[in-house]
C-alpha cells in the first residue's frame, strides 16, 4: 500500500508543495487517504462531513457497495469513488491538465 501513497505524493507534488496535506485513516476494513489542500478545507469540516462519516460505515462491503455508501454517508455535491491507484493517477492527471 505505501507505493500508493508514494505514487500519489509524486503526481501531486507533496514534497514540493507544503500545503498538499495526507490524512490516513480505516474505512470498510481497509485503509484509505484524503489528500487536501490546506486552506481549502477546515479539519473541522472534513472530520465532520468526510471522514467520521466513513470511519463509521459498515465494516464489510463489496467495492460497489462501497461506493454506493460513500455517496449516501458523504455530504458533498458530487462524489467519484476510485479504488484503483493507476485509474486514481489517470484521473488526477487528467484533471491538473485540464482533460
Amino acid at each position: 500500500q505505501a507505493y500508493r501513497y508514494r505514487l500519489l505524493d509524486e503526481k501531486l507534488h507533496r514534497a514540493v508543495n507544503p500545503d498538499m496535506h495526507v490524512r490516513f485513516f480505516r474505512t470498510f476494513s481497509r485503509d484509505a487517504a484524503v489528500y487536501y489542500v490546506d486552506g481549502l478545507i477546515s479539519t473541522d469540516f472534513m472530520q465532520h462531513y468526510l471522514l467520521f462519516p466513513l470511519q463509521n460505515a459498515a465494516e464489510t462491503a463489496s467495492s460497489g457497495e462501497i461506493a454506493g455508501c460513500i455517496r449516501q454517508r458523504v455530504a458533498l455535491c458530487e462524489v467519484e469513488a476510485f479504488f484503483d491507484v493507476r485509474e486514481i493517477v489517470a484521473q488526477l492527471v487528467s484533471d491538473l491538465e485540464g482533460g
